[in-house]
């Protein structure tokens, strides 16, 4: 009563001195996704940010202007 999947494929890895698959390394694949996450997260903020001040360009600040930022 051991084995009662016998048919099934075997889906053992084989691993490294180190514990790792023994396949090629993924580093390549890690440092892509780390820019590309990185420039999506800069592209999603920086439009938040543009139709944030957009939204309230027409809106004035309280008395602080550029004529008493000169002062």
């Amino acid at each position: 009563m051991a084995d009662t999947h016998s048919s099934a494929p075997s889906t053992q890895v084989t691993h490294g001195a180190h514990g790792h698959a023994a396949h090629g390394s993924d580093m390549m694949a890690a440092f892509a996704g780390l820019v590309i996450g990185a420039i999506a997260l800069f592209l999603i903020l920086g439009s938040i940010v543009l139709l944030t001040n957009r939204h309230y360009a027409n809106e004035r600040g309280g008395e602080h202007t550029a004529q008493s930022a000169e002062r």
